[in-house]
């Protein structure tokens, strides 16, 4: 039997970090055991990098890791042994503006 994996692909694409929030796409994980995204992003903006997981797709809970975007880019966001069956990563803005690209990628072990 092969094993589940999502390729890399960008669940958000030059998104506006002027907003107060952007949340991408959200990704189905449902028996995956690892999921990673990856954030490159441009411009003056600060404020917080996160990933929010749910169970049903509309209830989101935020597993709180308040990534801080001043750290530079790119961020490299590892979720390990999730047992989610969602996932999706949000920015919330400090200040500043500029441009968010995120690529999600997950695997079975």
């Amino acid at each position: 039997m092969s094993k589940k994996v999502i390729e890399p692909s960008r669940v958000l694409v030059n998104g506006d970090m002027s907003q107060a929030t952007l949340v991408s796409a959200s990704s189905v994980v449902k028996y995956m055991d690892n999921v990673s995204y990856q954030a490159v992003y441009s411009g003056t903006a600060s404020g917080t990098f996160d990933v929010e997981v749910s169970h049903d797709g509309v209830n989101w809970s935020a597993l709180g890791l308040l990534i801080p975007v001043s750290a530079g880019s790119p961020q490299f966001i590892d979720i390990n042994q999730t047992g989610a069956a969602h996932i999706r990563f949000k920015y919330t803005k400090a200040a500043g503006t500029g441009t968010l690209n995120v690529t999600v990628t997950a695997k079975e072990i």
